[in-house]
């Protein structure tokens, strides 16, 4: 099963709805694709109605590399000079169900199970010992040196779509329950624009979804009998996406001393107020390092 056309505005005139049999996996969206994609996935009802779930599928079915430099994340002499790689395809990347956001990863355990690297600024791999080794010292929260990261969907303040690896300075163990959330500030490591249709009806309504039911035919019925009905149901997931903070590391450090609010806004929100804020929009890595390569290609990094 095939994504609806991406060149209609929401709902089309004959809305597709696929079975929720396929929420979780099983449809093919990457065929083809030579960018990194993403998907809105909106659960309704029957009657047409939102359930409160929704999924973001990113998708594309190249080689990804992904680069950030070390000191991004750690202020020690030791991370001079060395970046951290990880491979993959973007169709790796999972975000849980109702979350614009991943889990964070821990540097340290990502670089046990290799699939972090350290390398150099051409791409190379370099043992990095000294960085290494300071990662696997004793500590607790307060002196430990350590460092955990994320993939996060986050939208600019002209509402465009973008993927970042998102991090903080702190081993994954000691972050506390309100940093396990999609409205956390973090340290934006590195991004890239994401394929993602937005629709043409209304520029603050935000991604245009795929639809899934329990009954599709009469979910699909009941979104072509009411389409203004439709979009403000749709709407209720929408306004639930972010345009995310982004810090320094030496503001990261100090959020981490002492918690306070984050200031991500929802730019879909009509009910918020517009996106505002000194870390708003502005990424700590301006230039983005991932990169897709064709299978047997050899990355031209540029790092």
């Amino acid at each position: 099963m095939s994504l609806q056309s991406r060149n209609m505005a929401f709902p089309p005139p004959q809305p597709a709805v696929a079975s929720n049999d396929f929420f979780l996996g099983g449809l093919n969206f990457s065929a083809g694709e030579d960018k990194i994609g993403a998907t809105l996935l909106v659960q309704i009802r029957p009657d047409g109605s939102v359930r409160d779930h929704f999924r973001l599928k990113i998708h594309g079915n190249l080689n990804m590399g992904i680069y950030f430099p070390a000191p991004l994340l750690f202020d020690r002499p030791e991370a001079k000079g060395v970046w951290l790689y990880i491979a993959g395809k973007p169709d790796d990347i999972e975000l849980p169900v109702d979350r614009s956001a991943s889990d964070f990863i821990d540097v340290q355990g990502a670089l046990q199970d290799r699939s972090l690297d350290t390398v150099d600024s051409l791409g190379e791999h370099i043992p990095a010992e000294a960085f290494r080794n300071i990662l696997f010292s004793a500590g607790n929260a307060k002196n430990a040196v350590g460092a955990c990261y994320r993939y996060g969907v986050t939208f600019t303040t002209g509402g465009e779509p973008h993927l970042q690896v998102q991090g903080l300075p702190i081993p994954a163990k000691f972050l506390k329950a309100n940093h396990h959330v999609d409205n956390v500030p973090t340290i934006c490591l590195t991004w890239t624009r994401l394929d993602m249709y937005m629709g043409d009806n209304n520029p603050y309504q935000g991604p245009v979804p795929m639809l899934f039911s329990t009954e599709p035919k009469e979910a699909a019925a009941a979104v072509a009998a009411n389409h203004e009905r439709a979009r403000d149901e749709v709407h209720k997931v929408t306004s639930r996406l972010l345009i995310m903070e982004n810090l320094t590391l030496p503001q990261a450090i100090g959020y981490l001393a002492k918690y306070r609010p984050a200031l991500g806004t929802y730019p879909f929100d009509n009910r918020a107020p517009r996106p505002s804020g000194s870390g708003l929009g502005k990424r700590t890595a301006k230039k983005p390092r991932i990169f897709l390569t064709p299978s047997g290609a050899t990355e031209d990094t540029g790092v």
